[in-house]
């Protein structure tokens, strides 16, 4: 079983259903592109990239911002 599906999956159920927010935002590395990808396939929306913003060993790597708005988790809920 793949994790990191369940627990976005849980954290957006959690977000959205019990504490009824309108929209869930998070940033995530550039050089972390396995977490990217799992937050694309949940439905985050890239809104911006902070360049050269992170450290990243001799050199720089972006900060990518993404959301989710609560129409946005409800349309996905309702198809799967």
């Amino acid at each position: 079983m793949a994790w990191a599906p369940f627990l976005i999956d849980s954290a957006c159920a959690a977000a959205f259903d019990h504490l009824h927010l309108h929209r869930l935002e998070l940033d995530v590395f550039s050089f972390n592109s396995r977490a990217l990808r799992a937050y694309e396939r949940a439905g985050f929306v890239r809104e911006g990239t902070r360049r050269a913003a992170v450290p990243d060993g001799e050199g720089w790597a972006d900060d990518i911002l993404m959301a989710m708005l609560d129409t946005e988790w409800r349309a996905r809920s309702e198809i799967c």
